[in-house]
């Protein structure tokens, strides 16, 4: 009896012994693979600030490169207003210049009026003073006059109207510019 207890309780220390090891293992293990994650962060820290670096390196190469570039688009779009303005400043010039132009014609105009008027008062002045066949080739004349007078009104007016249709296509071309 004495031997089947000792046997027993022998038994029992070694599975306990048994137990405690395989508990040592374990938490072994696990030690063993946290410092394997620690080892794979650092690394991956590592590999972070090393690329952050070469990144850095990169730009402080490249910066003079890039300064470069704007500076280059900036002068681009500083030639592109200029040449905007420009273009501006020759839409506005033509416009004055079809403006003086209407103006010149409206006198022309208005001098031909005149003029009309003048030779019909002449007329009448001829009428009241000439004997009949040399009033009617007088007349004759101040007629093939008026007519010549009359188409040369039309003329003008034509004139007139074309530039005024070039007075407003270049309005539209300067809206569609600004």
């Amino acid at each position: 009896m004495i031997i089947g207890a000792t046997a027993v309780r022998v038994l029992m220390l070694q599975q306990t012994q048994q137990h405690y090891y395989y508990y040592y293992y374990y938490y072994y293990y696990l030690l063993l693979l946290r410092l394997l994650l620690l080892l794979l962060l650092l690394l991956l820290l590592v590999l972070l600030i090393l690329l952050l670096l070469v990144l850095l390196l990169l730009l402080l190469l490249l910066l003079p490169l890039l300064l470069l570039l704007l500076l280059l688009l900036l002068l681009l779009l500083l030639l592109l207003l200029l040449l905007l303005l420009l273009l501006l400043l020759l839409l506005l010039l033509l416009l004055l210049l079809l403006l003086l132009l209407l103006l010149l014609l409206l006198l022309l105009l208005l001098l031909l009026l005149l003029l009309l008027l003048i030779l019909l008062l002449l007329l009448l002045l001829l009428l009241l003073l000439l004997p009949l066949p040399l009033l009617l080739l007088l007349l004759l004349l101040l007629l093939l006059l008026l007519l010549l007078l009359l188409l040369l009104l039309l003329l003008l007016l034509l004139l007139l109207l074309l530039l005024l249709l070039l007075l407003l296509l270049l309005l539209l071309l300067l809206l569609r510019l600004v």
